[in-house]
């Protein structure tokens, strides 16, 4: 029977802001089925939002024999200036590094609004206001993943049809073959990209799990654990949140691939990384940093909770030791963010890293010290008998 998780366990799992679901997520995918992009590719998509709503102005502008259809082009202005002001708002909070879906769900369908209120107003009897909705369905689906790209879709479809009601409702007559095509040309590039983008998709989640993915345990490794890490401190709130560092270094397990073989020694490290995987929440980051050393990245924290989680883990390792009558240990070593404190967690791990070291070589010196003790009157026996 499975240990009792200690009282506090229960408390941790409902106070956890679920930002990310790494362990089981290989395409850094967000609770809500988003992936996170850098600031370099938000950036050139807020950048991609003011040329086109410069061009927008300047195409509803020069044009002085061709009036908007709906409002007159000082209402257009002042729609293209509402609309730079909120994607400025949004491109210096996505600048500050606080990632959040909700904004990135705003900006999209602000983008889809903007256009639909183009699409009304465009003097055209075809208005090429159509095709921009291709730009925010295929921008939003390539950057973001799949979810996005449907969410997209179905914004764009719903404010599309909106739009040319409104603009058609009392002269039915106004439609030409033109407007009927272009809307089913689009839907079928649509749908055709939805098909590459899905092939794309599977092929780089397959990348990643590969390049980012221990190949034996399932757990993170050093790579992914520091592209993961980089991520995750983008996501929280430095000033507020604290993030704790916990290092695991297996005692003795050399000697079970010595004695029993390195086939042995890998499936012992496939339950190993099954074990470690339980004893976390799915919010957390673990990774194989070596050989036989882990690393756990625990966020919202505190050392109290991780002495938790270390303990759990380590009943279940000593089970697995006893189970399996092979002798092996293991020992953690622990650093910690506190709140208001902008350190570095990449650097903590080193730090955590070289405390272990330092710790593991001075209990070896130690014993070898007592080793040496030990002998010294039998190595001197002979000598005094002589004498």
């Amino acid at each position: 029977m499975p240990p009792r998780p200690p009282p506090g366990f229960h408390e941790r799992r409902r106070g956890d802001r679920r930002v990310l679901q790494f362990s089981e997520s290989p395409g850094w995918i967000g609770s809500a089925g988003l992936r996170p992009a850098s600031w370099a590719e938000m950036r050139v998509q807020f950048l991609t939002r003011f040329l086109f709503v410069s061009i927008a102005l300047f195409y509803f502008s020069s044009r002085p024999g061709e009036q908007p259809f709906w409002y007159p082009v000082w209402a257009v202005w002042l729609h293209v200036g509402s609309y730079w002001l909120l994607n400025a708002v949004n491109m210096w909070h996505a600048w500050l590094g606080r990632y959040g879906e909700s904004r990135i769900r705003l900006a999209m369908v602000l983008d889809v609004a903007s256009i639909s209120l183009f699409l009304v107003n465009d003097p055209y009897s075809v208005p090429p206001s159509l095709l921009a909705y291709l730009m925010v369905i295929l921008g939003n689906g390539m950057r973001y993943g799949l979810r996005m790209y449907g969410e997209s879709l179905a914004w764009s479809f719903g404010c599309a049809l909106l739009a040319l009601v409104v603009r058609y409702q009392d002269s039915l007559t106004d439609l030409r073959a033109g407007l009927i095509f272009l809307p089913l040309f689009s839907a079928i590039i649509v749908m055709y990209a939805y098909f590459l983008l899905l092939r794309l998709e599977q092929a780089r989640v397959q990348l990643e799990r590969v390049s980012r993915y221990d190949g034996l345990t399932g757990l993170l490794n050093r790579r992914g654990l520091a592209e993961s890490v980089e991520l995750l401190q983008r996501l929280m709130d430095r000033d507020t949140d604290r993030i704790t560092v916990v290092f695991a270094d297996m005692d003795r397990f050399k000697s079970v691939n010595d004695t029993l073989g390195h086939t042995a020694g890998d499936a012992v490290l496939q339950e190993i990384g099954r074990i470690l995987r339980e004893g976390v929440r799915r919010s957390d980051l673990i990774a194989r940093y070596g050989g036989d050393e882990f690393v756990f990245v625990l966020p919202h924290t505190g050392r109290e909770q991780a002495l938790q989680v270390t303990g759990r883990v380590e009943r279940r390792i000593h089970e697995l030791s006893r189970r399996t009558g092979i002798d092996f240990g293991i020992t953690f070593g622990m650093g910690e963010t506190g709140a208001g404190h902008r350190a570095d967690v990449l650097e903590l791990i080193d730090a955590v890293d070289r405390e272990m070291y330092e710790a593991k070589r001075a209990r070896r010196q130690q014993r070898e010290t007592t080793l040496r003790a030990d002998a010294a009157p039998a190595w001197d026996t002979p000598a005094a008998g002589g004498g």
